[in-house]
């Protein structure tokens, strides 16, 4: 897996001079049996390496690609190089070829994925198949989602609906964003929430029903997100697949499902979460969409308005608005996980709008499509504020990543990076950079998101 700004400067390295072997650290993460390989752009310190490299060698004309990996001599390299690519450039452009190299020897790799603009994904394996992206529409998915498919066009539908999308919080926000992604066709969607359902709860959010008070959150809207599929008539292959963990965030099981996602949306309520959701996004190198709204009372006055950012694996939540005390947020991290069941949400905010939050998700979304279709492969920042007269004003903010930002220092580390980052992070130098940039935000606990 290769970030896009790793993968551009790899190719211009390459094409420069074809015949030099390249080498790129390249961190780990082992979700359940299968591996990854993590290359993000260089410019680690010399402290703050992954343990482990990925050879990369050119091949000018198509028909070379296995000759150029063999004359490597993967049998001389180093105990630390993971994985060998051979990769076109030129009239052999578009063409990667790959083995990944361990104690017993070679084994072909499934695929490389670059993540960028369209999320692309390149089968290497003898036998890999045809990713279900490539796949063209069934019968029963065009009669459903033919608005979609003449919208986004038939493979960025199918890009989108192939997503793994793993959703960290479930409440206002969460709910219509759990809603919103089965109705435009996501397959495959895991719900991360500890909280229970309560009384207060029902009257703002959807997928919730009186009866399941009581039940864990990302259970109840489980069960209406399936009979969701079922009432929209597609054939098993094409319905919704929800996975439920009432977990928080910071736990195993949770780290363990972000490591499967394709994409990672963080729609939760405290800034301890959000900065486990940007933790976990930076070192796995996981594209990072955050949403946070909230309606707030100031000198008299009720100020509202929304947050939406969408964070490339090249950035971290942190370069892009940051959040508003870091420090004291990654502590907490340590020390225990977040905690938000029965807190005073008076304390933080006004109330909720249904219709603020509808309006964030739909921002939210139509990033994610342009990520999908292919038009957007950088971070984007948009906010949204509402004036006293009650007219929305837009804003696009500044989303470039920012020197020195200490979680950045660890993007692609993945496993090897777990137990290193965020005890740094706690007492990290830099964070001024960062603080100050997010004191008015919509989605941090000057103003918990909804």
């Amino acid at each position: 897996m290769f970030a896009r700004a790793a993968w551009t400067a790899l190719l211009k390295r390459l094409e420069r001079d074809p015949s030099a072997p390249q080498f790129c650290p390249a961190g780990r993460s082992q979700p359940g049996h299968t591996a990854e390989l993590l290359v993000t752009q260089e410019g680690h310190s010399a402290q703050s390496v992954p343990p482990r490299r990925v050879v990369v060698i050119a091949a000018t004309r198509p028909g070379e690609l296995a000759a150029r990996l063999r004359s490597l001599g993967l049998e001389q390299l180093g105990a630390d190089v993971a994985a060998a690519l051979a990769v076109g450039v030129g009239a052999a452009a578009g063409r990667v070829a790959g083995l990944a190299l361990g104690p017993h020897g070679a084994s072909p790799l499934s695929s490389v994925r670059i993540l960028m603009k369209g999320l692309p994904e390149i089968p290497l394996a003898a036998s890999p198949g045809i990713v279900p992206w490539s796949l063209p529409a069934t019968e029963a998915e065009r009669a459903v989602w033919s608005r979609s498919l003449g919208a986004l066009g038939e493979r960025a539908w199918r890009r989108l609906a192939s997503l793994h999308v793993v959703q960290i919080g479930c409440g206002r926000t969460g709910s219509l964003m759990a809603a919103s992604l089965a109705r435009i066709g996501i397959r495959n969607l895991t719900l991360v929430d500890p909280d229970r359902l309560e009384a207060h709860n029902l009257g703002e959010m959807d997928l919730m029903r009186p009866q399941q008070i009581g039940d864990f959150k990302v259970y109840a809207a489980a069960e209406e997100l399936e009979r969701m599929a079922y009432r929209l008539g597609c054939d098993a292959g094409s319905r919704l697949s929800v996975a439920p963990l009432a977990e928080p965030v910071s736990s195993l099981k949770a780290l363990e499902a972000a490591k499967r996602a394709d994409v990672l949306i963080s729609c939760v309520d405290n800034e301890t979460a959000r900065a486990a959701v940007a933790v976990l996004a930076r070192l796995y190198l996981k594209p990072l969409l955050d949403v946070g709204t909230a309606v707030l009372e100031e000198s008299g006055r009720r100020h509202m308005g929304a947050d939406i950012r969408l964070v490339m694996p090249d950035e971290c939540l942190l370069c892009v608005g940051g959040l508003n005390e870091p420090g004291v947020a990654m502590s907490r991290l340590i020390a225990a996980p977040e905690e938000t069941s029965g807190l005073d949400w008076r304390r933080h905010r006004a109330g909720s709008l249904r219709s603020l939050n509808t309006v964030a998700v739909g921002l939210g979304l139509r990033l994610l499509e342009e990520l999908a279709a292919g038009r957007r492969g950088t971070s984007a920042w948009v906010r949204v504020e509402f004036e006293a007269n009650g007219l929305p004003y837009l804003e696009v903010r500044d989303s470039r990543r920012r020197e020195q930002c200490p979680l950045c220092r660890y993007g692609g580390w993945g496993d090897d990076g777990i137990s290193r980052c965020v005890p740094e992070l706690v007492g990290a130098t830099a964070w001024e950079q960062t603080d100050g940039r997010a004191k008015d935000e919509f989605d941090d606990t000057g103003g918990t998101p909804i």
